[in-house]
């Protein structure tokens, strides 16, 4: 079974790729991909998200998404490390 991919382009023009599953992670994301109807293959365009923003977006929701292969505790432990991270 192939997983939808959503393409979204950053205000600065980067491009990244999320499985769907992954970009529902985000409330934000989910609501405008219901908007607008996005289909498969179509550049999601995020004009008020730098390409630095939308990777960290990107990866946070990517382990949310994942939750079955990590405890509880070590996704708040997670979550706090990558809300501290100095990138």
């Amino acid at each position: 079974m192939s997983t939808k991919k959503i393409l979204f382009k950053s205000s600065d023009g980067h491009l990244f790729e999320a499985d769907e599953a992954v970009a529902r992670q985000s409330t934000t994301i989910s609501h405008s991909l219901e908007d607008c109807c996005a289909k498969a293959d179509d550049e999601f365009l995020l004009p008020n998200v730098s390409g630095n923003i939308l990777s960290l977006v990107i990866e946070y929701c990517k382990k949310h998404a994942d939750v079955g292969s990590i405890s509880e505790e070590d996704l708040k432990k997670w979550d706090a490390e990558f809300v501290l991270d100095d990138r």
